[in-house]
């Protein structure tokens, strides 16, 4: 066993050599901070594993337990002097059905809400959520009790080891191998992630965060951890926040599956316009203050012959932008230009205030159906599609 342990430890240190001569950076590494992050990825090779494709945006895909494994399950490679979290405690719990030794993991709330907080960054309020859930019961074999997590595991696990494979882009986006090593001499490949760390400083030391993980790679160009470079969208995204048409819901989100506001469109669109002033201060909407960041863009919309309101005192710039709606903005845009072709759509009816608009749309490759007879005119755009129609039709 204890050559085993020797072998683990040596091939540790080795994988954190592993980054080719002729991998690509604008920072240049050292051998500690490359050593660092692979470590890092060691601390949550269990998370990696069991939840591959999930980020640091939603804490409903955290799994306490893997959290708790990778803080406790992987002394051998995992130098806790690195961070300030407290060596986990390992205790003793019988055996299960295959004879195998369970242990349950005792590691302080302070370290588990440290590594929470300021390497996987999460909010105060996704760390309370998920404490929350944990006192539920929401997740099986873990909970806390006076000051400590504890989490069950069954019978031995083996140790992963990581390696930065290569630096993607400008040393933030990493490729990252890993595989599993067990008994005997077993290893298992576990595939490929892609990865993005950030600095984090904690009082007065910088540590590595991680921002992102998961099999596909985010789009280069942009901060947004949540549009990736195969998303139909990914072009769209990246050209509207190059030309600030449009910017992300956060500093690394931009929410490409979330509705699209009628406010959000009409911002877009006179951004692309280049903001021009309204002609008129005179505003009839009481739902469009002064001073909101769609209100010039709804004045100009309506001086335009965009849109109107929603009732001639109402704009809703709230409510969810439809098809039907975005394809007439852009329609109008254009001067309304008369359809050609026929109709495949059997929810297009003529004499609706989008017909000419959809079949205009759909004939310049702005948009298709959503089948081949249908458009589906009242559903709500996505801030992807709207931006991708944007793209399509201005660029």
């Amino acid at each position: 066993m204890r050559r085993w342990i020797s072998i683990l430890l040596a091939v540790c240190a080795m994988m954190a050599l592993c980054v080719p001569a002729s991998a690509a950076s604008s920072y240049n590494y050292t051998a500690q901070e490359k050593k660092d992050i692979e470590r890092t990825l060691e601390m949550f090779h269990w998370y990696l594993d069991e939840y591959s494709g999930a980020t640091a945006l939603d804490v409903q895909d955290y799994n306490p337990i893997g959290i708790m494994r990778s803080l406790t399950a992987n002394p051998l490679c995992v130098d806790y002097s690195m961070y300030p979290v407290e060596q986990p405690q390992k205790i003793p719990s019988g055996r299960d059905p295959l004879g195998r030794w369970k242990w349950y993991y005792k590691t302080s709330e302070k370290s588990v809400e440290w590594v929470l907080k300021y390497m996987l960054r999460l909010t105060d309020a996704q760390i309370a959520t998920l404490i929350a859930r944990v006192d539920s019961g929401a997740y099986s074999g873990v909970y806390r009790y006076q000051g400590y997590y504890y989490a069950g595991w069954g019978g031995v696990g083996g140790v992963y080891d990581v390696a930065i494979s290569s630096v993607i882009q400008d040393g933030t986006y990493y490729r990252v191998t890993y595989r599993l090593h067990g008994g005997d001499g077993y290893y298992e490949d576990m595939g490929t992630r892609y990865a993005v760390f950030t600095r984090t400083a904690y009082e007065g030391k910088q540590y590595w965060s991680l921002r992102y993980i998961g099999k596909n790679k985010p789009a280069s160009g942009m901060p947004f951890l949540d549009v990736m470079e195969s998303d139909y969208y990914a072009s769209p995204i990246s050209w509207a926040y190059e030309n600030g048409i449009t910017a992300g819901t956060s500093d690394i989100t931009f929410s490409p599956e979330a509705p699209c506001t009628r406010g959000q469109v009409v911002t877009f669109l006179w951004r692309a316009s280049g903001s021009p002033a309204p002609k008129s201060s005179k505003n009839p909407f009481r739902d469009v203050p002064a001073g909101a960041y769609y209100t010039s863009a709804v004045l100009w919309a309506v001086e335009k012959g965009l849109t109107n309101g929603t009732t001639p005192t109402t704009f809703s710039p709230d409510d969810g932008c439809t098809r039907g709606q975005v394809v007439t903005f852009l329609h109008r845009l254009h001067g309304a230009p008369a359809a050609a072709g026929s109709n495949p759509f059997r929810d297009v009816p003529r004499g609706e205030y989008f017909y000419d608009a959809v079949l205009w749309a759909v004939g310049k490759g702005i948009t298709n159906g959503t089948s081949a007879t249908t458009f589906s005119p009242e559903a709500t755009c996505t801030r992807g599609q709207i931006v991708t129609f944007l793209y399509r039709d201005l660029k």
